[in-house]
């Protein structure tokens, strides 16, 4: 088996601001390791999606791709990153629960303002 058959990647539309991702179904046990020594909540769910994330179609200003970095993550207007972050809880949240993190729903509250 090759090691990419074991991150398989699904890609999502946010249909109404024409924003297309994609998305790893699952992170590695290295960054859970690091996830769970990051103690803000903010930080975490930066640091999710910046793992997360392989590509999206967001550019900047001359149209170049923006890199998937927690410093752009945390950017992101909510219309962007709440259904991105939903989808990503909806993905592994039961997995990153399994894996003793502690906080319900903490991955929603990053976007919350």
């Amino acid at each position: 088996m090759k090691l990419s058959e074991l991150f398989p990647i699904v890609e999502f539309e946010i249909a109404n601001l024409g924003v297309k991702y994609k998305l790893r179904s699952q992170i590695t046990w290295l960054e859970l390791d690091e996830l769970q020594r990051i103690k803000d909540t903010k930080e975490r769910g930066k640091f999710l999606l910046s793992k997360m994330i392989v590509e999206w179609n967001l550019t900047d200003e001359d149209d170049k791709p923006l890199p998937i970095t927690p410093e752009v993550i945390e950017r992101l207007p909510a219309s962007i990153g709440v259904p991105i972050a939903n989808k990503i809880e909806e993905i592994i949240g039961g997995r990153l629960k399994a894996h003793s993190v502690k906080k319900k729903n903490w991955l929603s509250r990053f976007f919350r303002s």
